[in-house]
Order: C-alpha cells, then sequence, then structure tokens
C-alpha cells in the first residue's frame, strides 16, 4: 500500500470514487443524475489545480499499482480561494445559465465547511474492491499527519445526516461534533479532532 498525491492524468479513474464520496453534492453541480455527465464534470475539475477537487488536493492510496482509494483534503484557509476557479469552470460548465447556477452552485459553494484553523478532510472513498483492508482509515491518519507537518491542531469534516457508518468510524477514531452545516437541502454534521 502506497499513499501519493494524484496525478493529473488520472482524473478519469479517480472521478468515480470523488463521485462515491460527495454524492448528491456532484449531481447538483452537474444538475444532472446521469452517472457518465457528472462524473466528466468531476474529471474536469480533478484536472484543473486549485479548484475544490483538484488533483493537487487529493491523494490516492495504491494497492499493486491499482488506485483503491482518495482523500480530498486541504486547509480550510483556501476553501474560499478554491471556491473561485471551481465556480469559474461550473459557470462556463453551465453556459452562465443563471438558473442552474443560482438553483445548485452558489447554495453548495456558500456553505462555511471550514474554518481557517482547521484541515479539511472534504472527501474519502475506497474503492468497493478494496474495503475492509484499512485504505479508508490509513488515508485518514495520512491527511491527519499532513495536517499536524503543515501546523494545524484541528482536523475537520462533514458527515451526511443518516450516514450512521462513517458517524461511528469517526466518532471511534477521536472526532467531536461540532455543530451543523446545511448545504442547499442537504444537511450535515460537522466533525473536528484535535491533531
Amino acid at each position: 500500500m502506497e499513499i501519493r498525491q494524484a496525478y493529473q492524468n488520472e482524473a478519469q479513474e479517480i472521478a468515480p470514487l470523488v463521485h462515491e464520496a460527495v454524492g448528491d453534492i456532484a449531481d447538483e453541480l452537474a444538475n444532472s443524475q446521469d452517472k457518465r455527465k457528472v462524473r466528466d464534470l468531476l474529471a474536469n475539475l480533478i484536472k484543473r489545480e486549485g479548484t475544490r477537487v483538484g488533483h493537487t488536493f487529493i491523494d490516492v492510496v495504491e494497492v499493486n499499482g491499482v488506485i483503491g482509494g482518495i482523500a480530498v483534503s486541504y486547509s480550510g484557509k483556501v476553501l474560499e480561494a478554491a471556491n473561485k476557479p471551481t465556480f469559474g469552470f461550473l459557470r462556463r460548465y453551465h453556459d452562465g445559465t443563471p438558473k442552474a447556477i443560482q438553483k445548485n452552485v452558489l447554495p453548495l459553494l456558500q456553505a462555511k465547511e471550514a474554518e481557517e484553523d482547521e484541515y479539511y478532510l472534504d472527501a474519502l472513498a475506497v474503492d468497493p474492491k478494496f474495503r475492509g483492508q484499512g485504505l479508508g482509515t490509513a488515508l485518514i491518519k495520512h491527511v491527519q499527519e499532513k495536517a499536524r507537518k503543515k501546523g494545524f491542531s484541528k482536523a475537520s469534516l462533514l458527515v451526511e445526516h443518516g450516514n450512521i457508518g462513517a458517524y461511528r468510524l469517526y466518532k471511534k477514531i477521536g472526532y467531536k461534533v461540532a455543530g451543523k452545516v446545511s448545504m442547499k437541502d442537504m444537511l450535515f454534521t460537522k466533525l473536528i479532532k484535535t491533531l
């Protein structure tokens, strides 16, 4: 098992894992339920540096040369800055259609997901073929270590309301409830861990 930063040319391979991690949010951003369309949108965002899911913010875990999971993480300080190229791309993607942007994009990008003093785990997914092998835990530990090395004393993440399995996992490894975050019509529990 090896954890490393994602490469730009892996965008198509990574997109399904990002889609699995963010689910309805990606569907809303693409204004579509078509998996191929949503994943193409995500692949384009992954290829671009500085977007919320840009390859420079993604770590992958490889098992025998195969990507088995991903973690998208960054400093809470860059959240607003990362929203700008993300919004710019999505505005072009929707051809400037005010209705799609107003209805889907803005409510999601305007949510306050992380504070500046937090290192934010935006997305985490493990390919079903690799589940139960500790890849998710390894990615979480890797992200926490990155946060420590960058001088952060807190790691944060959101768990979608009703995702009991993820909630239990994060509580078990030391995350504590810090509040609620609403994005459009979706409710999330914010969890923080002191590093």
